[in-house]
């Protein structure tokens, strides 16, 4: 049994199919019934002779040598037995054939999904060494995928339309809503690295009034000050830089029931106050929904009352009168 399983299954022989080094190449996909047919004609065994040893119908047998059929865990034992080439070489033949027939119809569906590709700051993703640049547009829709680490296009939209996300007005500037999703998406994976304690909104509010003297006079270490006392409230604090189309000063949101994120983008409405931004998202974190992503633009409008701007006029006002800053 040994002599057979290490000649069939060596470098040699070019019925084992290979991992392809580029995951969605096209090359012919070789059904492990290819293998079995090649066996069956060394030995000068029929395919009704070979289904009468394995125990299995000819039509079965006759299937799986055409790629119709699949091998079975219990099909791959009785061709062990029968050939003498083991049952873990043939199922490994027929994953690699089965996962290469799903890439493959990934791919052509991929094709069909130009226009969601090209929606995305591909470029921008690819220079900060966010997603691999590939030379296919399936290849690049699957770095896209695994950069918001869901399965599919069908589930990015059920990710992203899960959002509620509350953006504020701006003057004239419009935020691209897949530009949007990218810069949430780089906070969210930053963010991940920073291991937080449980939310309190006590230390929270301890850790806010001790920034609120620091930020006055703001020097180096302020802002990893910031980002320590934060993470021991349960808040992780980022700094991400805006991608073209999404020009954004800050977004606060909840990543859990017992995790917040406040993500720092560009310079903020009040240029002259650094730190205006940080306590405005602090103060969505503190007063409003857990279930809204605040969006701040940079260049928005005063809130002038009514439904969001609300909420938006309260974080001002908190954060203009917030103690010490």
């Amino acid at each position: 049994m040994d002599e057979h399983a290490g000649s069939d299954a060596g470098d040699g022989n070019p019925m084992i199919m290979r991992k392809a080094p580029n995951p969605y190449g096209l090359e012919p996909a070789v059904p492990p019934g290819h293998l079995l047919a090649t066996h069956l004609a060394g030995r000068e065994m029929s395919q009704a002779e070979c289904a009468r040893r394995c125990g299995r119908s000819a039509k079965l047998i006759s299937e799986i040598v055409s790629g119709k059929a699949p091998i079975q865990p219990e099909t791959a034992l009785q061709l062990e037995r029968v050939l003498g080439l083991r049952s873990d070489v043939w199922l490994g033949i027929e994953s690699e054939y089965r996962l290469l027939l799903a890439r493959r119809a990934d791919a052509a569906q991929a094709e069909t999904e130009r226009d969601w590709l090209a929606s995305f700051p591909v470029g921008e993703l690819i220079e900060r060494g966010m997603i691999e640049k590939r030379d296919s547009v399936a290849g690049t829709i699957d770095e896209l995928l695994a950069f918001f680490g869901v399965a599919s296009i069908r589930a990015w939209r059920d990710w992203y339309g899960s959002l509620r996300i509350v953006i504020r007005p701006t003057r004239g500037a419009h935020i691209h809503e897949f530009a949007l999703a990218s810069w949430l998406r780089l906070g969210e994976i930053e963010s991940g690295e920073i291991p937080c304690a449980e939310y309190s909104a006590v230390r929270f509010r301890k850790a806010l009034t001790r920034l609120g003297a620091a930020a006055r006079r703001p020097k180096p270490g302020t802002w990893k000050l910031a980002q320590e006392l934060c993470q021991a409230a349960g808040v992780a604090l980022v700094k991400v830089e805006p991608l073209p189309r999404a020009p954004i000063a800050g977004t606060a949101r909840w990543l859990t029931p017992r995790k917040a994120l406040i993500q720092i983008g560009g310079g903020g409405r009040v240029p002259h106050r650094p730190w205006f931004m940080f306590f405005h998202e602090a103060a969505h974190l503190l007063l409003h929904s857990k279930k809204v992503v605040f969006v701040d633009p940079e260049g928005a409008v005063d809130a002038n009352g009514g439904g969001p701007a609300d909420v938006e006029a309260q974080a001002d006002a908190w954060a203009v009168g917030f103690p010490s800053h």
